[in-house]
């Protein structure tokens, strides 16, 4: 089972360290910065990771530049507009997916921190934590920018990229425990990444860093617990001397809960993944291509979009198969389940993920998944007949093909699905988190091995 592309880091992860070192065009120190960018490199051309004192100089010179581009005049919503755009939000928005699971979370107050509230992975993590105490005031999720679209149904703020505003956010929280889930976007979002933790600190208090995207986690302190989730992830973007733990995204399984279904004598192959290039990228067309040229009575169905779409459509309108491919673009959440329950066979041919809510998704609505045995996707997939090998578009196809058999179809589903059950629901999640948040804020911080 292969983790590594070309014998060494995944190329998303040796993507993501090129792109974060094109970005320091701007530094106090140009010599400096050029030695560091020119090791980065070195170790990259190596197919090595990083070594951590090199990632975490590349960590400062990406804060600096940040809070420097803060320093600067940063165009923002002033208070009026924040209310605005906050009754818009109660009248347009659409909410997230909503457990209502309670749990016996012990009863620590937590500000949440997360740069963009929005429909997505991340935030729904930050939802479901916040949702499960039984008081749910002892939780306040604070972001740079709250989606029109999105109507969150906890208690949150939206803050103006100002330290004083944040402050302001801390005082009203009043929290035990700073739970900041970081993700990689602009500088804006960088330097306002930076004030959250540096008033964390300043105020002594407990961090706890959720880490779910390709690259490395915010390298400030070694006064935090870094929470990865998937121990692939930890390996390529832990540091040796900040404790971590691996806590898997927790997925509702009883919302997502079908019972397997014969296999169609026209099999329908679905892909659900936002195409943007940072997991799906162009060479999946080459997959899908290869699936409907293998299975001449499959049809494909694609949900999600991106800039990934138009070249994956080129290719297979030259091909001459893009009758039998459905483009449904991105759908609602609760559209979801029925969407999985319908396909024959999901497949996953990412370049790399962190984890992969998707594919538990799709096992959840009781249909198996394929993937390529890259990054996190293995630790899902469970069965050698549902891991092909990276970048194998032609074994991909024909391990589709084998799977359409009916006999192993049931025997990957329920190996999938029983793993699924003891590792990926919601509550054990929901309770693990809140277990760490209580530790730390007892302090001092220990290492979690789990």
């Amino acid at each position: 089972m292969r983790e590594t592309c070309d014998g060494g880091i995944e190329d998303a992860l040796a993507d993501w360290y090129r792109i974060a070192v094109r970005r320091q065009g701007t530094t106090r120190d140009p010599a400096g910065t050029e030695a560091i960018v020119a090791q980065v490199e070195a170790s990259l051309a190596r197919g090595d990771l990083p070594s951590t004192d090199l990632r975490r100089a590349l960590d400062r010179l990406t804060r600096a530049e940040a809070l420097d581009h803060l320093s600067s005049e940063v165009p923002h919503h002033g208070p009026v507009a924040l209310r605005v755009r906050r009754a818009l939000r109660r009248l347009l928005g659409s909410r997230p997916h909503r457990t209502d699971h309670r749990g016996d979370a012990p009863p620590t107050r937590v500000l949440h921190a997360i740069v963009d509230l929005r429909i997505g992975g991340a935030q729904q993590l930050v939802v479901d934590l916040a949702r499960t105490p039984r008081d749910r005031r002892d939780h306040l999720t604070i972001a740079l920018q709250a989606r029109l679209r999105f109507q969150p149904s906890i208690r949150y703020r939206e803050t103006t990229p100002s330290r004083a505003d944040i402050e302001r956010a801390f005082d009203t929280a009043a929290p035990d425990v700073v739970h900041v889930c970081h993700y990689h976007s602009n500088l804006l979002t960088r330097a306002w990444y930076e004030l959250v933790f540096d008033i964390a600190l300043e105020r002594r208090l407990p961090i706890v860093q959720s880490h779910c995207v390709i690259g490395d986690p915010w390298l400030g302190s070694t006064d935090q617990h870094l929470v990865f989730c998937s121990a692939w992830s930890r390996d390529r973007s832990g540091v040796e001397d900040v404790p971590s733990s691996v806590i898997f995204p927790g997925t509702p399984i009883e919302v997502f809960r079908r019972t397997r279904r014969p296999v169609s004598s026209s099999p329908r192959i679905g892909m659900i993944y936002r195409l943007d290039g940072d997991k799906i990228d162009p060479a999946s067309g080459e997959v899908i291509a290869r699936i409907l040229e293998t299975i001449p009575t499959a049809t494909m169905t694609v949900v999600g979009d991106g800039s990934v779409r138009a070249p994956m459509h080129e290719l297979l309108e030259k091909r001459g198969l893009l009758d039998r491919v459905a483009w449904l673009g991105f759908v609602p959440f609760e559209r979801l389940p029925a969407l999985y329950e319908s396909f024959d066979v999901v497949i996953a041919p990412v370049r790399a993920d962190t984890f992969g809510s998707g594919s538990v998704h799709a096992i959840c609505g009781g249909t198996p998944v394929i993937g390529y045995d890259v990054a996190a996707i293995p630790s899902i997939l469970r069965h050698e007949a549902a891991i092909v090998p990276y970048g194998d578009a032609e074994t991909f196809a024909r391990r589709v093909q084998d799977l359409l058999d009916d006999d192993l179809h049931r025997e990957v589903h329920q190996a999938q699905m029983g793993h699924a059950e003891r590792h990926f629901d919601l509550a054990t999640m929901c309770r693990r988190y809140h277990d760490l948040f209580a530790r730390v804020a007892r302090g001092p911080i220990q290492r979690d091995v789990a």
